[in-house]
Parts: structure tokens; C-alpha cells; sequence
């Protein structure tokens, strides 16, 4: 109920009257305590906890192009009982990895285990080989044919690179055949390197922590429980029964909402 105040200048002796509603007013409990309506009370609370609430958190992405490269690196010319073109990369031996990374017990320069930034160390000094496509996924007899086809994998992406880079001229019935250009390519690529998000998105993959396409873990991280150190035992977990897998393996370990594809890809390319 509204009620009025009464307030008398000494001069003019005229009143005015200020009318406030009661409703407005909550009777302090103290005189030093301000009081909220509940309505504003309840306001000041989702408020806070707007400001307080963790910032959304991001997924780490790698650019296709990256990913190839990264494999291109850690593979060797091993293929299925035979060896692949020069230029070319096929599978990675489990044993081949171990020993590259330092990890196996025969390597001088043997570690228990590596950090991120020292496999980045190691990962950077590895040479690059375009890898192959495989032939024939389904079928042995097939596959021991990958080297003999030779054809690379993504060739999508190797074509538009070659490209880009002025390296080939699909309009020009003379010039070489693109095959022919994977030495050079290898070069390019390998002096670009790899950039931190993809050393990351790869080494996560390898430790076993990076997840399937949804999000969950696939394997088991060592250290300490965090995927922060990558280890022999670590690289045999996420291996499982397999003594080496192919790029399209690889690819299997790394959630594909961690690779920036570009618009033109489609699968098996």
C-alpha cells in the first residue's frame, strides 16, 4: 500500500508529497543491510554464475594435408612383403616406429618415454614419403599389389598441391606425369614441416588419447593418467594385435573431427 512523505520547506512553507511503493521496500535487517526483491535476488544469482561458469573448451584440428605428411614421416617403404617406388611411403611396423621414436631398447639413444615437444623433436628430423593407397583393403592377395599399382593415396589433395605450388599443369599434355613428382613434392613438404596443433592432434593419437569421432577415449594414456608421455607399452596398447598398420590404419586413430578435410574430399579418394 503506497504511502506519502511529507516535506515542508522553511521558506515557502509549501508541501510536496513523494509517494513510493511499498511493495519496492523489504525492512532491512540491519541499517547497514540492502535488500533485494526475490525477483532480483534470483537475477543477481544467474548473473553470477555466468560470470563464474568455465569457458567452453576447443578441440585441437590438424589440416588434412598435415595428417598425410605426419604419416608420410613416421612410414617407411615396407609393403606388404614388398617395397614400395622410391618417393613413396607404404606401412608402419610397429618395431620401425619403436625404434625411429627411440623407444626400443637396441636404439642408443633409447628413452622410456617421450614428451611432446621431444617427439615433435623426432617427428621433425624424420624424412617425408607420399604414402600409398592400398589395394585392395579387403583381401592379402590384393594388398601385396599396393607397391606394383603405386598409386598414392589422396590423390585429390596431392593434385591440388602440385598445383598450387606450380609444380604441375593437368592442362599442359606434355609435362610430367605426377608420379614423377613425388620426389619433389617430398622435398616441398618436408621443408614446410608440421605445425603444433598437428604434432599435437598426431601425438595424442599415438598415446591413445585422441579419442573417436565422438569424443571418447580409444586407448590407454600412461604418465600420469593425463596422455602426457608417450611409451613403448603405450604404442602396443594402441597397435592391439596388429605388427603394423597402413595410412588408412592410421587414419582410424585419429577422430576424424580432428582433421580439417577439405570441401573437395570424399572418402576413399
Amino acid at each position: 500500500m503506497p504511502f506519502a512523505m511529507l516535506f515542508v520547506g522553511p521558506a515557502t512553507s509549501l508541501a510536496t508529497s513523494l509517494t513510493i511503493a511499498a511493495s519496492d521496500l523489504i525492512p532491512p535487517a540491519a541499517p547497514s543491510s540492502i535488500h533485494l526483491r526475490p525477483s532480483l535476488q534470483q537475477s543477481s544469482i544467474v548473473i553470477a554464475a555466468a560470470a563464474t561458469a568455465d569457458p567452453p573448451t576447443t578441440t585441437t584440428t590438424a589440416p588434412a594435408l598435415q595428417i598425410i605428411v605426419a604419416y608420410g614421416k613416421l612410414a617407411g617403404r615396407t609393403c606388404y612383403g614388398s617395397t614400395s617406388p622410391p618417393g613413396s611411403s607404404c606401412q608402419l611396423p610397429l618395431s620401425d616406429l619403436e625404434h625411429e621414436l627411440g623407444l626400443d631398447s637396441s636404439s642408443s639413444s633409447s628413452s622410456s618415454g617421450l614428451t611432446k615437444e621431444e617427439f615433435k623433436t623426432r617427428l621433425d628430423n624424420l624424412p617425408f614419403q607420399w604414402p600409398l593407397k592400398t589395394y585392395g583393403r579387403d583381401s592379402m592377395k590384393k594388398l601385396t599389389k599396393t607397391a606394383v599399382v603405386n598409386k598414392g593415396a589422396e590423390t585429390a589433395i596431392y593434385m591440388d598441391e602440385l598445383e598450387r605450388r606450380g609444380l604441375y599443369d593437368r592442362r599442359n599434355p606434355t609435362g610430367p606425369l605426377p608420379t614423377n613428382l613425388r620426389p619433389e613434392m617430398n622435398k616441398v613438404l618436408e621443408r614446410e614441416g608440421l605445425g603444433e596443433d598437428t604434432v599435437d592432434v598426431v601425438f595424442q593419437a599415438l598415446v591413445g588419447a585422441g579419442g573417436d569421432a565422438s569424443g571418447s577415449s580409444v586407448g590407454a594414456a600412461t604418465s600420469a593418467g593425463d596422455g602426457s608421455l608417450l611409451t613403448r607399452e603405450g604404442l602396443e596398447r594402441v597397435f592391439g594385435e596388429r605388427d603394423a598398420i597402413d595410412y588408412y590404419g592410421f587414419l582410424e586413430l585419429v577422430p576424424n573431427n580432428r582433421i580439417n578435410w577439405p570441401k573437395y574430399w570424399s572418402p576413399g579418394d
